[in-house]
């Protein structure tokens, strides 16, 4: 008996073994490999949130470089060149994509097929006003780093559902 996995992508089909002993072992390291980060993937991200904000409201949004070990590489380097070109706009610096969430909740965390993490925070800044991001993290250099903040309305994830005709999440 050979068990066969259809490779969608390349349109073949590979024989992996035909004995289920081997496969079964094959089948229990992969998943042994890949568990630990999938189960610690929500985890992590919200405790690396938690530090960022805290962070961010130690140093304030006028030192940008107290909050570059969160940052990914990408995101460093376009702050780095728009720091040193003339014309750069101000706001297309990171501190100033950054919002201090003076109290906040994390509404979603989501997989994305890139590999990286979306993960979604509601909450107010220090005028009260209330606001909602979308924070994307990528795995780099074997820790999660921010690669994006987006600014979003503070009831993101009820549009969005509403978007995809999905029903309204339980409060």
């Amino acid at each position: 008996m050979s068990l066969a996995f259809p490779q969608r992508s390349l349109g073949v089909s590979m024989t992996i073994v035909n004995h289920p002993f081997l496969v079964s072992i094959v089948a229990a390291a992969v998943f042994a490999l890949n568990s630990p980060l999938l189960a610690a993937e929500p985890a992590d991200v919200t405790k690396l949130y938690d530090e960022f904000n805290a962070q961010l409201q130690r140093a304030g949004p006028r030192n940008p470089d107290a909050l570059r070990s969160f940052y990914s590489k990408a995101l460093n380097k376009t702050t780095d060149e728009c720091n040193s070109a003339s014309g750069c706009r101000s706001s297309d610096r990171i501190f100033l994509d950054v919002i201090t969430l003076i109290k906040y909740e994390i509404t979603s965390i989501e997989s994305r097929s890139d590999g990286s993490v979306n993960l979604t925070v509601s909450g107010s800044n220090a005028s009260g006003a209330k606001m909602g991001l979308i924070v994307k993290w990528l795995f780099e250099e074997e820790r999660w780093r921010i690669d994006s903040i987006t600014k979003v309305p503070p009831n993101w994830d009820q549009l969005k559902r509403k978007l995809r005709g999905e029903p309204a999440a339980p409060n």
